[in-house]
Order: C-alpha cells, then structure tokens, then sequence
C-alpha cells in the first residue's frame, strides 16, 4: 500500500467508498443487560419497570481501523448513516465510543447473578409484576413484551455457573418455550455457556475473597472459551471458601445437565406435561467460558477474580428509573468500572436478599 500514491488523486466519491468498505461486519458479541440488579429489583412493585434493563440492548464493537488512518476516513466512520457505526458518550473512555444494537440470532445474552431470573418472567409470565400490575400501564407492557420477544429471539445465552443448581427445571421449561414460541422455522440449535469468574487456582486466593457471586466487567468484555477438557481443573465457588468447598466445573456442569435431562423425562417431581417437539437438551450446545476484559494496551485480561462479593453482606445498588441514562446515549456500563457495592442494612426492617 505505500507504493499505491493515486489513492488520494482519486475522485472523492471513490475515496469514500473505499473508506466504507473497510468498516467491519458484525461479529459476535456479549450483550450485558444493565443494570445488572435487575428483574429482583427491591422496587419492583412501585414501578414494574424496575425490573427490566434498559432498553435498546446494545453491544459494545471495535473502534473500525478506519478511525485511526487520516481525517477524512475518521470523517467517513462517524457519519453513522453512511458508516453504520453509531457512537455514544463513555466517561470511562474520555470519548464517543463505537456501539450497536443486540442482535439475537448472533450474540450472546449473559443472564447474571440476577439476571437468570428473566427465564422465569419467559416461562411464568403471570406471575410478572407487569400481569399483575394495576392499573394497567400501556407503556410499561410495551416494554415488557418487547423484552419477552427479544428473548424468544435470542439463540445464544451464558449464565454464571453458580446460579444453575437449583434453578434447572426454570431452564429446561425456558428453552422449551422459546423453541415452541417461535414461528416456524424453529431453532434448530441454541448455545447454553456456563460462566466462571476466573480460571485461576482460587485455593490459592485468600477465602475471605472468594465467593460465588461476581460483578461482570465494566468496561468493553468478551467471552473467552474453556475447552472442555479443561473443565476439570477449573474450581467454581459455590458459596463462602470458609464453609462450602469449591466444586469442579466439569462436576457442575454434569450434573445440572443430568437434573435437566431428569425435568425433561419427566422423572423430577411436578414434571410438566410433556410438548411435542424434540428433546430440548438434544439441541442445546453446552459451552463453559470466562470474561476478558479490554485494556488500554489492547490486551484482553480476566477480572472478575477481583469482583466476587458475597450477596448475603453486600449488594449492587440499582439506580432510580429516572437516573438510568439511554443507553443509545451514554455507555451504561461505566458504573460499574469500579464496584458499587453496598453493605445490606441490618437495620432495615424489609427482608429483602439477593436470593429472593
């Protein structure tokens, strides 16, 4: 390319095209619906809104190389209805920051500590806040079954580990639904991704700082892949160092698929009449991955080691409808760069927890 010196003798219109062709297509990405607290919002029945994340989901993207050439490329990329590429203000990054929109048949929806339980709202719409709310708010269904869609059209989920055992029956009948909600041509496959905090030894990390729940990363993150057969020597915690041992993730994984395997035959106790369709684990790839998280070097390193916090001392909290920026704006995420975690009032008189 040195030697190529007609490129900026070419017509203007040529030059732009070029530009745009070097702006990259999609690629997956991981979707963190944010704030993070929610659907178990302690002001679900003030707003039913509370627990839901703001929506439009978005993904963070790569800055296109396109950025970093001459002035006129710049100009080309931030032209997003030319480019496509949207931007919005990062506090974190000092600058607008490259985004886009979720797309379900392509990225992955990371269900966390809380958000696991947005597969109960799917499964058990009636006993939502939002069926029950009164009185009846047409905005706030609107976004409700805007939400329960966006679901039904995603095909890749991950969700972190230690929120599985005890919650299989909820994520069998989960993928049976969205299999049997959509519109034919159904799935034919989905991709199920147990999430760790680490992959580091955390026998070797103090115990008062291991525990099962972890804050995802603030800033722009990925999913790294653990190939399977080093699942058994990856420790997941499953609750305090101090009183419950660590377990395998190889251990964990095996046995919550024989649990859901158990729901699906109809062996669990209140299994659900059978529906017609196919065994829903026969299509559901199980996966196992960790977050990476970008560095100003450009190197992509775990973090989330240091952002385990026990949920029975602390919790994450949730900001006021009013004060959730529009995430098409500003990047929902720099708020939790640094951990905002709260000790849980002794004092106060509602029993609330974040296993509820």
């Amino acid at each position: 390319m040195g030697g190529f010196t007609i490129f900026p003798h070419l017509p203007i219109e040529i030059r732009l095209r070029i530009w745009l062709f070097s702006v990259p297509d999609d690629e997956a990405e991981i979707c963190l619906p944010w704030p993070g607290s929610v659907p178990n919002s302690l002001y679900a029945y003030t707003n039913p809104l509370y627990t839901l994340p703001c929506q439009p989901l978005t993904v963070d993207v790569v800055f296109p190389v396109a950025m970093h050439v001459c002035r006129e490329s710049r100009s080309v990329v931030q032209d997003s209805q030319r480019s496509g590429v949207f931007f919005r203000a990062s506090q974190a990054a000092g600058c607008p920051t490259p985004f886009r929109h979720f797309r379900p048949e392509l990225d992955v929806l990371y269900l966390g500590d809380q958000g696991i339980f947005f597969m109960d709202m799917f499964v058990w719409p009636e006993n939502s806040v939002f069926d029950s709310a009164r009185p009846y708010d047409r905005g706030q269904q609107s976004q409700w079954r805007k939400f329960l869609e966006t679901l039904k059209l995603t095909r890749r989920f991950a969700v972190a580990t230690t929120n599985i055992p005890g919650n299989c029956r909820m994520i069998k009948e989960f993928f049976t639904r969205v299999w049997t909600f959509n519109d034919p041509p159904r799935p034919l496959r989905f991709e199920f991704c147990y999430v760790v905090p680490t992959t580091k030894n955390i026998t070797e990390m103090d115990p008062d700082n291991v525990h099962a729940a972890f804050v995802p990363p603030g800033r722009r993150c990925r999913l790294a892949n653990i190939r399977e057969s080093d699942w058994g020597g990856i420790l997941v915690p499953t609750n305090s160092m101090r009183s419950n041992p660590p377990q395998t993730l190889k251990k964990l994984v095996t046995q919550t698929i024989v649990e859901i395997r158990a729901v699906q035959e109809g062996r669990g106790l209140g299994a659900r009449r059978k529906v017609d369709g196919p065994e829903i684990m026969d299509i559901v790839d199980v996966t196992a991955g960790t977050f990476l998280e970008y560095q100003h070097d450009g190197s992509w390193t775990e973090v989330c080691a240091t952002r385990m916090y026990s949920s029975e001392k602390m919790y994450i909290p949730e900001p006021l409808l009013a004060e959730r920026p529009d995430p098409e704006v500003q990047r929902v995420h720099d708020a939790d760069i640094e951990l905002r975690l709260v000790p849980w009032d002794e004092g106060n008189d509602t029993d609330y927890s974040d296993d509820e």
